[in-house]
């Protein structure tokens, strides 16, 4: 799975949690402007790193929809910190970044096979602009209550201002001289490894299902090094995923089939435990949940339809602009990794009605 100006909801999918870093992985419910966590687990300081002029560095830029105006903010981040010798090579969207574990996880090999040593996150709405620069430690990992340089601005460019000014006042040595005119944004993943289908496996009438829970931020043996501000937020986040998990068991109320809610682990892991099947979700647009799920589409398309059932067994119609941010869900077959998006296109804008669609259809073609 944030504190800022405006308070809403927020809903991890999976918290990997090694002793001492912590990844983040979240995702954001309907309507909630686009809030980074990062930004409240860390300590704001204006010390730049001394190694950003001279190590690669990974931009990840939240705007409230990920449509078009995301990649113009990668463009004007980019031209200046290659003017102040950062060598950003790559930017992602943050509801990408956070899609799900699964995204996270290639995002996190993909900094490490191309040794990326720092993070920025810049967050700009209405409301301003936010900007932290961050350490990366092991496996892309970020460490809580680690110091990271942070500034905010009315404006990108004040946030960025702010940057180059700190940059002037420490014994920095440039050594990125070769850095690209315009940035690289990463927005295509491979993430199905097996094959796509569109139904839903007839081995679940049989087999149990393994549902993932959203996973707390485990964090009682460091408690008490963390700041007071660090483990406010945290203790604020744990009881807003309790309650999200309150809801997704209320979800499975009435479905009739072998299920089993587990806490969230690689295909490998879970086969390994005997579950053959789990259910996965992702969280960010429509167009990019439909391209990573190598659905077929047009580039004329304005609005997706999705498909939601009704109590006599047929389906309503539903319309959600592509750059719309939605949860999809769909099963994964743990040992060859062949991904069940279901007969129909169901997305919604709440993990709720989303995981209702999913499990609705399902039912209704079992029956």
């Amino acid at each position: 799975m944030y504190n800022f100006n405006r308070k809403h909801d927020i809903l991890m999918h999976k918290l990997h949690l090694p002793v001492v870093f912590f990844l983040l992985v979240l995702t954001l419910p309907l309507h909630a402007q686009v809030e980074v966590i990062e930004f409240e687990l860390v300590k704001k300081t204006h010390q730049v790193p001394l190694t950003l002029t001279s190590q690669r560095t990974a931009v990840v830029i939240a705007t409230d929809q990920k449509n078009e105006e995301w990649k113009r903010v990668a463009n004007s981040i980019h031209h200046q910190l290659r003017f102040m010798g950062i060598d950003a090579i790559l930017y992602v969207h943050y509801q990408d970044y956070q899609a799900s574990p699964t995204v996270n996880q290639s995002f996190r090999n993909l900094l490490a096979a191309r040794d990326i040593r720092h993070l920025v996150f810049a967050q700009v709405n209405e409301l301003g602009a936010k900007l932290a620069v961050m350490a990366l430690h092991d496996q892309g990992t970020i460490k809580i209550d680690d110091s990271s340089w942070y500034a905010e601005g009315a404006t990108l460019d004040e946030a960025l201002l702010q940057l180059a000014l700190d940059l002037k006042k420490v014994p920095i040595i440039k050594s990125n001289f070769l850095i690209a005119e315009y940035p690289e944004t990463i927005e295509d993943l491979p993430l199905i490894k097996g094959s796509h289908f569109p139904n839903y496996p007839d081995h679940l009438k049989r087999l149990k299902l393994a549902v993932t829970l959203f996973s707390a931020i485990a964090y009682d043996s460091l408690s008490s090094a963390l700041s007071p501000a660090v483990r406010s937020a945290i203790e604020t986040y744990n009881a807003q995923i309790a309650q999200q998990n309150q809801q997704l068991r209320r979800a499975f109320d009435d479905y009739p089939y072998p299920h089993v809610f587990v806490e969230d682990a690689t295909d490998a892991l879970l086969y390994k435990k005997g579950y053959q099947y789990v259910l996965r979700s992702l969280h960010t647009s429509g167009v990019t949940i439909k391209q990573w799920l190598d659905y077929t589409t047009t580039n004329n398309e304005t609005d997706y339809i999705t498909m939601v059932p009704t109590p006599d067994g047929r389906r309503a119609l539903k319309t959600i602009p592509i750059n719309e941010t939605v949860y999809k869900f769909y099963v994964e077959q743990t040992v060859a990794s062949d991904v069940h998006v279901g007969r129909y296109y169901d997305a919604e804008q709440e993990f709720t009605k989303a995981l209702s669609n999913f499990l609705g259809h399902l039912k209704n073609q079992f029956e």
